[in-house]
């Protein structure tokens, strides 16, 4: 298993792979473009990480 991105703190913040923060993760999917999309429950939010 690897992190991806955010640091096992709990938070909502957009940004580079290292700040990004997440509250509650627990959905994730490939896209069909390489981008991953992520559930972030507790922010209610759907998020994307880019992947350049």
């Amino acid at each position: 298993m690897k992190t991806l991105t955010g640091k096992g703190l709990h938070g909502k913040q957009n940004g580079y792979l290292e700040q990004a923060l997440f509250d509650g993760p627990n959905g994730v999917r490939f896209l069909k473009n390489g981008n991953l999309l992520v559930v972030d429950q507790l922010n209610h939010m759907v998020r994307i990480i880019e992947f350049k």
